[in-house]
């Protein structure tokens, strides 16, 4: 028999969107269930299942179950997602509890003010319908939330009412080294805002240099979703992983009023809940809209603005790598590096977009192990490359923003299924001249720092996406050409609410993850109000 569960408020997935909002509502005594497709994860068993795989991409120590099924990056037949477009688009994300944030870099920018008023400055893609002001407040809560370092002498153009909770973590000497050679022509590289204690702070203990921030921070020293979902349960939110929801129902008045989730032995439940909180992200939560169609809404939830799946968007990134004349000794230290960002914002914004250079602090020596081998480089030869290789060798990444086009989409394919019995994610993705402009000039600037650091084998390499999708339902006043209001609150069922980077309208230059848990806060505020 299908059990029943009532509860106030139900969250559907529990990365950091769904765990902050699970945490605010469960210290006001707000009763919620978090349900999450993917299993528990626990920060030992993943950082021995990295110690012991060959594969080199950030999921690759992750479970990858049948149930929760996701995108497999080493993986060079993996069709989880069908990509149809002229780009191919294979997402980086987790399901798990915590979600994505145990495996990125904790790279966490605000946004900049004209990021929320593109098309009211520039003329291209779209405003949201709040400013930065509105959202500033809740950017302060966020990292403080999170624990984001840097220093706050480092102008990344978004202006701020306080400080940031810590100073910058030690920076490595790849990075130092690299800023002083680069300030040489004119470039201005400071430190990344990273949710990554520089001291021990909120219970977690300070970075140690690891250089583990992908796939895993072995000592939890940078941020991940799970810190907010443990902080929920202790104060009596209930969170069932291995909880897949497949459908969201309605009644007569276009209320959602239960969702229906099965279990990793096929079994049934349901939640009925006051309201509800679709906190997946920009390809799973449109999927479920999708599906969840019924006779009164043939189009699925939310959607009689057609909107639902439309305008996915994602950072179009690329990379010019070199080896530079002295040795940088890369890859000790935090991954996330030092960054420009002279270019996120400007009047040039009307014609190509916002980027941001980078360095990248990474361990190459697989990479350049490989470039050898296949050179014949062999015994003491091969040692002597790999050593001369690995210290010289830079990767300066490239982050262009990009704009929202109705042709980039997501939809479902009844015809084929993923092991959950669920229909495929279809991806349509195209990167637009707007983005490829702002690559161009990004590189040629890129291509400058290589002359000024004495680089050879420089190289261009990209363009490619799938690591920050955002859109897909997004917010907006209008309810004819958006899904959600400002709050998340979807338009067409006052007690369905959406978090994550789906709501964004634009994309910004900036790591999606802050702006995430800045509109989570907002939500969370919503939902309380409502349930008064």
């Amino acid at each position: 028999m299908t059990d029943e569960l009532t509860t106030d408020v139900a969250i559907i997935g529990a990365g950091v969107a769904g765990a902050l909002i699970a945490d605010h509502l469960a210290r006001q005594g707000i009763g919620s269930i978090v349900l999450e497709a993917g299993p528990r994860l626990f920060r030992d068993e993943v950082f021995a299942r990295q110690q012991e795989t060959w594969k080199q991409d950030n999921s690759a120590p992750y479970p990858n179950t049948p149930l929760a099924p996701r995108s497999d990056p080493s993986d060079p037949d993996d069709n989880y997602v069908l990509s149809t477009g002229p780009y191919p688009y294979r997402p980086h994300y987790l399901r798990g509890v915590g979600g994505t944030t145990w495996h990125w870099q904790g790279v966490s920018f605000r946004y900049v003010p004209s990021d929320f008023e593109l098309r009211s400055r520039y003329g291209v893609g779209t405003d949201w319908p709040l400013s930065y002001g509105e959202l500033e407040a809740d950017y302060d809560q966020a990292e403080r939330e999170l624990g984001v370092s840097c220093d706050d002498a480092h102008d990344w153009g978004s202006p701020r009412s306080s400080g940031y909770p810590m100073q910058s973590v030690a920076p490595s000497y790849a990075d130092t080294k690299l800023a002083e050679a680069a300030s040489k022509a004119g470039f201005n590289f400071v430190p990344r805002p990273g949710a990554r204690n520089s001291i021990p702070y909120d219970g977690r203990p300070a970075c140690h240099g690891h250089h583990n921030c992908s796939n895993i921070c072995p000592i939890g020293a940078q941020y991940s979703g799970n810190i907010h979902v443990e902080r929920a349960e202790k104060n009596g939110a209930r969170v069932m992983e291995n909880s897949l929801v497949t459908a969201i129902e309605i009644d007569h008045s276009n209320e959602i009023t239960r969702v229906r989730v099965r279990r990793e032995d096929g079994s049934e439940f349901t939640v009925t809940a006051r309201i509800f909180v679709a906190a997946a992200n920009a390809l799973e939560t449109p999927r479920l809209f999708l599906m969840s169609a019924n006779e009164k809404l043939p189009a699925g939830i939310a959607n009689t603005s057609g909107m639902v799946g439309v305008n996915l968007m994602d950072h179009v990134a690329s990379e010019v790598r070199m080896d530079v004349a002295e040795p940088v000794f890369g890859g000790r230290g935090p991954l996330s590096g030092f960054g420009e960002p002279s270019w996120r914002d400007g009047e040039e914004r009307r014609r190509r977009s916002g980027y941001i250079l980078a360095f990248e602090n990474v361990d190459v020596v697989s990479e350049v192990t490989n470039e050898a081998l296949l050179e014949g480089k062999l015994g003491v030869e091969l040692d002597n490359a790999i050593r001369e290789r690995t210290v010289r060798r830079v990767i300066l990444h490239q982050i262009h923003e990009h704009l929202p086009d109705p042709q980039n989409r997501v939809s479902i394919n009844y015809e084929q299924r993923d092991s959950a019995g669920l229909p495929k994610i279809t991806v349509r993705f195209a990167i637009d001249d707007y983005a490829l402009r702002g690559q161009e000039e990004a590189t040629q600037r890129s291509m400058t720092i290589a002359e000024t650091l004495g680089a050879t084998n420089t190289r261009f390499v990209g363009p490619y996406s799938g690591f920050h999708p955002v859109g897909t339902l997004a917010m907006g006043a209008d309810r004819l050409t958006s899904v959600t209001d400002a709050d998340g609150r979807t338009h067409d069922h006052p007690n369905l609410f959406v978090a994550g980077s789906a709501t964004f309208p634009s994309s910004g230059t900036a790591n999606p993850t802050l702006t995430v848990a800045a509109l989570a806060l907002r939500t969370a505020r919503a939902i309380s109000t409502q349930l008064v």
